[in-house]
């Protein structure tokens, strides 16, 4: 399972990518070419997760093919309604000084800025880079990363809800996938710890070496995050968000016994008197009081416990 991150260059260092890593096999980014020639243009997170091969660029002008056929679908959207048009030009005007959003010149091909430049949409910024009336820049961020995710089978993903869909797309089927992430990352926020000190490098070797348990735990989670029916402020999805929780604190459990041992035999210790045979007999009821534990199928939860002890600095 693979995601493409957008809308910005940079993945931001926060527990939200931390939680992308240790879930997904891969985590993608747009990055225009020019920034893979001069690393120095990444943030410093940016740079360390790229060096750990954690995320991968994807440089959106070499990865399309029908770049002006794309072009021009979306210049048609701009365009097809006029009222819209209007607004935004006058939004741009009255506040670009004061808000507006930056898109590297990278992402696009020049002549789609220089027709947003003529519509009164954008203006060249410095370096490379343009302001772009916000609305126009949010829904050409989510077409960009849409075609790019369909053609390289990638998931869209974001830690910005405000640009996970454009109001054009409110009405569409596309607009589960927003309540999708929605229910996925609340799931994996009760779940999956995020430490205080990370080494990136050990993050990357977990996965590496856990995959198949990864495999498992996602389809848990899947199972739940893409089920229609199940609304992240509902009940039921406190159910099985419980439920989940619990499967994790059995197979913790499960994988402590010889702590678990220690509390049931100290426990024993306490009432029998001192005799001989004492430690054959606390053996046997010791294996019993392991046969009679709930028998749960709590492997899924597996990988998430090992990430908490392997990954974890107390």
């Amino acid at each position: 399972m693979n995601i493409l991150y957008y809308p910005e260059i940079n993945i931001p260092r926060t527990e939200w990518a931390i939680r992308a890593f240790l879930y997904y096999d891969e985590v993608a980014a747009i990055v225009p070419y020019k920034y893979n020639m001069e690393p120095n243009f990444y943030e410093p997170f940016m740079r360390e997760v790229l060096v750990n091969e954690l995320v991968t660029p994807i440089d959106p002008m070499m990865n399309l093919r029908h770049q002006e056929q794309i072009q021009k679908f979306f210049q048609q959207y701009v365009t097809s309604h006029r009222r819209c048009l209007e607004q935004r030009k006058g939004f741009f005007h009255r506040t670009r000084n004061l808000k507006g959003a930056k898109l590297h010149e990278g992402k696009f091909s020049h002549s789609l800025y220089c027709f947003l430049e003529e519509l009164g949409l954008a203006k060249y910024d410095k370096n490379g880079w343009y302001d772009v009336e916000p609305h126009t820049a949010n829904d050409l961020m989510y077409y960009l990363a849409s075609v790019l995710a369909n053609t390289m089978d990638y998931r869209l993903s974001t830690d910005q809800m405000s640009y996970s869909f454009s109001t054009t797309y409110i009405h569409t089927p596309e607009y589960e996938i927003r309540h999708q992430n929605n229910r996925r990352n609340c799931i994996l926020k009760e779940l999956i710890p995020v430490p205080r000190e990370y080494d990136l490098r050990k993050i990357r070797h977990f996965k590496e070496t856990h995959r198949e348990l990864l495999r498992t735990f996602r389809n848990h989670v899947e199972e739940i995050a893409l089920d229609a029916t199940i609304l992240p402020e509902s009940e039921l999805f406190s159910i099985k968000l419980d439920q989940l929780r619990q499967e994790k604190e059995e197979i913790s459990a499960r994988m402590n016994e010889s702590h678990l041992g220690n509390i049931i035999l100290g426990k024993i210790c306490g009432v029998l008197s001192p005799m001989s045979g004492v430690s054959a007999l606390l053996n046997a009821i010791y294996n019993a009081c392991h046969v009679e534990r709930p028998d749960y199928n709590c492997q899924g939860m597996k990988y998430i416990v090992l990430a908490e002890r392997n990954l974890i600095r107390k």
